[in-house]
């Protein structure tokens, strides 16, 4: 074992994230599993917010604003490509 240093630290929070969203895909219909991922998921987004020192109420105004000029998934609308 050894303590990463800061970069080795975000890019393993980085993989991190990304292991955690496929294993929420996979378990996507088994309620448990899923419930298991997203927590998974969750905890790994907090260690990210921690260690890049960032503000909670900034990403949810930030998120907050980004849902009101895009839109969100409640309407189950897929944007396929983006021409320009």
């Amino acid at each position: 074992m050894r303590t990463l240093t800061d970069v080795e630290f975000s890019k393993a929070l980085a993989a991190k994230l990304v292991e955690e969203a496929k294993e929420a895909e996979a378990a996507i219909g088994e309620t448990s599993g899923l419930v298991k991922e997203i927590g998974d998921v969750l905890e790994v987004i907090d260690a990210m917010v921690a260690h890049f020192g960032l503000d909670r109420g900034e990403i949810e105004r930030v998120k907050a604003k980004r849902l009101a000029e895009r839109g969100g998934f409640s309407h189950r609308i897929l944007l396929e490509r983006v021409d320009g």
